[in-house]
């Protein structure tokens, strides 16, 4: 053979080899690119509720990927939704065969026990985190469960009574002296408005309920009830001085992974004695909105309808509107929500009529598993449209600054021991509604 056709027969073999090559690895970095793609859409079907079809394809990159952490913790999400729960076990036992320590894991593993109805296996799993989680006490896990348990009901209601003793420094928020000045007049007189401290009683209570639509709709018909009463125990009070608050509301909530809106209907009603009530009816507006896992954006707003049995020319609207932020200081169950609301209304007399503005932090410190602080403080500037008395020439400004603490002990899992301390400094143009207070509570709650 002559050697030009060695040499043509050489490249050949070579361009044969050559391209076949280049054709099983050039697909390779799109084939990465499309899984990726794939897998930012099936998040994105869970997210959207869309869970059947995220299911179908998580199920497809499993075919591709088995072992891919992304797509079996999808997958079990979107199994557990579809109630595919053989499925969701799966994928979750795969993920902790990888991750034995993952104490989150193993709890997402016990609400797919739940929900088969296999309670004691779902302790198991439950008992299992509690090795590589010591917060997971005994009390902890049980609270767990009946949480995980409430949670995968259609009907939930959840509640909470307390009562107990407590001191107020100024029960009828009158102001430090009888003695003030009010416009042109020095040194003037107001009888019955010196400020008067009293010992006293509290009772206090709250019920939530919510019923979901279907077993896996995002909506709910959802209502609440509450009310707080208090004694006062001072006879240098005037007569009926008691206290007493009550609300009922009624209302729709949508539910996604990631937000929650909500619209309820309330009314409510005050009594300060038996000749000054105030009645109340509007909507109030909530939706939250879970930016990432250890951050909430909230927003909520409110409009009422207010009539009064004394001082009339305050009946007229009153509103509201806030915007939140609430972090989630990791797993140690700390808390903190910052918060500023615009708020203000337009009334009968034009003198009560007000705008203003409110910022406010509220912390929740887990000091232990049974132990909790809740540290609160807020100011609040009040812009009235006409003076507080026909006396003053000045329009009136309120300046109200509220700080306060309040602790909570688990005696049991469902009963608490609770005391709180608050502080009131209202600073006004006018000296009549210039005050300073404080509470002083200690009592029981029961949580349902």
């Amino acid at each position: 053979m002559p050697r030009h056709t060695h040499q043509l027969l050489l490249w050949v073999i070579l361009v044969l080899l050559f391209f076949p090559l280049r054709a099983t690895a050039a697909p390779l970095p799109a084939l990465h690119l499309a899984l990726d793609q794939s897998r930012a859409q099936a998040k994105t079907l869970v997210n959207k509720g869309r869970y059947e079809e995220a299911y179908q394809l998580y199920m497809r990159l499993l075919r591709e990927e088995p072992d891919n952490d992304e797509t079996n913790y999808g997958l079990a999400l979107a199994a557990a939704r579809t109630r595919r729960y053989s499925q969701a076990l799966l994928a979750f036992e795969r993920l902790i065969d990888r991750y034995p320590a993952d104490a989150k894991l193993r709890r997402s593993l016990a609400d797919v026990y739940l929900r088969l109805g296999d309670r004691d296996a779902a302790r198991r799993e439950l008992d299992m985190a509690r090795q590589y989680d010591p917060t997971l006490t005994e009390e902890r896990i049980a609270r767990v469960l009946d949480s995980l348990e409430s949670v995968q009901s259609r009907f939930q209601v959840h509640g909470r009574v307390s009562g107990g003793v407590m001191y107020d420094s100024n029960a009828n928020q009158g102001p430090a002296s009888d003695k003030m000045s009010l416009g042109l007049f020095d040194n003037l007189t107001v009888h019955g408005v010196k400020a008067v401290d009293s010992w006293g009683s509290y009772l206090n209570g709250m019920l939530d309920a919510g019923w979901r639509l279907g077993e896996d709709s995002p909506w709910w018909f959802v209502s609440d009830i509450a009310f707080f009463k208090r004694w006062n125990g001072n006879p240098n009070l005037p007569v009926n001085n008691d206290f007493s608050w009550g609300r009922a509301a009624l209302g729709l909530r949508h539910m996604s992974s990631r937000t929650l809106t909500e619209l309820r209907v309330k009314g409510e009603m005050a009594d300060q004695s038996l000749d000054q009530r105030v009645s109340v009816l509007g909507p109030e507006g909530t939706f939250v909105w879970a930016v990432l896992p250890n951050l909430q954006l909230i927003t909520r707003a409110a409009a009422e309808k207010r009539a009064y049995t004394l001082d009339i020319g305050r009946d007229g609207t009153y509103w509201w509107v806030g915007e939140y932020m609430r972090v989630l200081l990791g797993s140690s169950g700390h808390e903190m929500t910052l918060g500023l609301r615009a708020l203000g209304s337009a009334v009968d007399d034009a003198d009560y009529s007000y705008h203003g503005l409110e910022a406010s932090l509220r912390l929740r410190l887990k000091v232990t598993d049974k132990f909790q602080l809740l540290p609160f403080a807020s100011m609040r500037r009040e812009n009235y449209d006409g003076p507080a008395t026909v006396l003053e020439q000045e329009y009136r400004r309120d300046t109200v600054c509220r700080t306060g603490l309040f602790a909570l002990y688990n005696l049991t899992s469902s009963l608490q021991a609770e005391a709180g301390v608050q502080y009131v400094d209202t600073r006004s143009s006018s000296p009549l509604y210039t005050y300073r207070q404080y509470t002083f509570n200690m009592g029981l709650a029961w949580t349902f």
